[in-house]
């Protein structure tokens, strides 16, 4: 990745080109430049375009490419928010996505909000995002994990370990659960013979 220096260097030319062609593949870079170089009121603006030109262009991507942009899209705005220290804003558009995103998109969301308030120190924040996952998704083994780090963090060693039983034992269950039905028709897998004399 670009150093801060090059990445300042950078920046009149992603802004160049999205002048001559706005893509995607532009707005995201240049929105982390501006993250980093702490050039918020420019990160806000370039965010609301990014939103903009994406809702025209989403439905002609494919399926998985679209949603690699749309996670990296609210990632980099949880990120302007967490820059700007707007922890209400953050809380209340992730509680809104629960509606609308899938399980494991919500979570990773979540667990990646979570990573970062933990790395600016904001612990007790961050286990509160997690418990608010875990009660909408009290099996997703990723909130575990994510929470099992911070109590870890903490120097919580007796929590970090239930948390990771439990990780582990709902895992588990996990794999029995995909075990016993047959890909193929949806159908039961029997682990015992079926019949004598087959």
């Amino acid at each position: 990745m670009c150093s801060i220096n090059g990445g300042r260097e950078a920046i009149p030319l992603y802004e160049c080109s999205l002048r001559l062609q706005p893509r995607i593949a532009v707005y995201q870079p240049l929105l982390r430049l501006y993250l980093q170089s702490e050039a918020l009121p420019q990160a806000e603006e370039t965010l609301a375009a990014a939103d903009l030109y994406w809702a025209g262009e989403r439905e002609h991507w494919p399926a998985s490419q679209a949603a690699l942009h749309d996670q990296q899209l609210r990632g980099l705005r949880l990120e302007l928010w967490l820059a700007r220290d707007d922890f209400v804003s953050a809380d209340a558009w992730l509680d809104a996505r629960h509606a609308e995103l899938a399980e494991d998109d919500y979570c990773g969301l979540l667990t990646g909000y979570a990573q970062r308030l933990a790395e600016r120190g904001r612990h007790a924040q961050a286990e509160d995002a997690l418990r608010r996952g875990l009660w909408h998704y009290p099996d997703h083994t990723d909130l575990y994990q994510q929470h099992a780090e911070l109590a870890e963090l903490q120097g919580r060693l007796p929590q970090a370990l239930a948390l990771l039983n439990r990780a582990l034992h709902l895992a588990g269950q996990q794999q029995k659960n995909d075990a016993s039905v047959a890909p193929e028709d949806g159908q039961p897998r029997y682990s015992g013979l079926s019949g004598a004399g087959t």
